[in-house]
C-alpha cells in the first residue's frame, strides 16, 4: 500500500511539472461562426511593481492589430514600461459592439511606446476578467491567424510579467522533459528498490574452523 501511494504521489509530482506556466494575463480571441463575430476573453493578474505610472483616462473598446492593441473600455490608470509583439494583423480599426468586466487595454503609444491600462486604483495582483465582442469579422478579416500567439512583458525577476493574445487554437508548448524523465527515473528506482529489498535471500552464517 505504501509502495503505491508512494508511486502515485511521484506520478502526481511529474504531471504538475510539465504543465507549461500560465501567463499573468491572457486573453482569447476566437471567430464564431454562428453568428460571424469575434469574441475576446480575457482574465488574470497584473504586477505594476516595474511599471511607470502615467495618468488617468478613458480607454475604447476595439482592436488595432497593427498597433498591437486591444481594448476594451472603461476609465482606467495608464502605465508605461511595456515591450509590446509589434503588429499582429491589419491595420484597421476593429470596435467593439459590446464589452463588460474590468477597463483594460495593453497599447502602443507613438512617444511612450508599449503601454498598459488597467481600473484606476488598481492594486498589484488583484484578478481581472474582462469580455468583448466585434460584429461582422473574421480572422481573415482582420489580418490575424488561426494558432498565432502575442505577448506584451515587462519587469524582470520575481517582478517580471505579462499579457498574452492567443488567437483561436493555439499550439500547447512542449513540455520539460528533462524534468519528467527524472522524475520518471525516481519512480523506476524507489519501485525497484522496494522490490528487490524484499526479496534479497538471507544468507547461513558462515564457521571459520581454528
Amino acid at each position: 500500500m505504501k509502495r503505491t501511494c508512494s508511486l502515485l504521489l511521484l506520478s502526481t509530482i511529474a504531471c504538475l511539472a510539465v504543465r507549461p506556466a500560465d501567463a499573468a494575463v491572457v486573453i482569447q480571441m476566437d471567430e464564431v461562426p454562428s453568428n460571424g463575430s469575434i469574441r475576446l476573453t480575457g482574465s488574470g493578474t497584473i504586477n505594476l511593481t516595474d511599471l511607470n505610472f502615467r495618468f488617468n483616462g478613458s480607454v475604447g473598446r476595439f482592436v488595432i492589430p497593427s498597433n498591437a492593441t486591444v481594448g476594451f473600455g472603461g476609465f482606467a490608470a495608464g502605465y508605461s514600461g511595456v515591450t509590446a509583439p509589434g503588429s499582429f494583423g491589419a491595420d484597421q480599426l476593429f470596435g467593439m459592439s459590446q464589452s463588460s468586466g474590468d477597463a483594460f487595454m495593453v497599447t502602443t503609444d507613438i512617444n511612450l511606446g508599449g503601454m498598459l491600462f488597467v481600473p484606476t486604483n488598481y492594486v498589484s495582483k488583484a484578478p481581472l476578467a474582462f469580455t468583448g465582442r466585434i460584429d461582422l469579422q473574421n480572422f481573415s478579416s482582420m489580418g490575424v491567424s488561426n494558432g498565432d500567439q502575442f505577448v506584451w512583458t515587462w519587469g524582470s525577476g520575481e517582478n517580471a510579467d505579462s499579457v498574452t493574445l492567443k488567437i483561436g487554437t493555439t499550439a500547447i508548448p512542449e513540455p520539460d522533459l528533462s524534468i519528467a524523465m527524472l522524475l520518471s527515473l525516481v519512480v523506476l528506482a524507489m519501485f525497484r528498490w522496494r522490490r528487490t529489498g524484499s526479496t534479497v535471500p538471507l544468507r547461513a552464517p558462515v564457521h571459520i574452523a581454528r
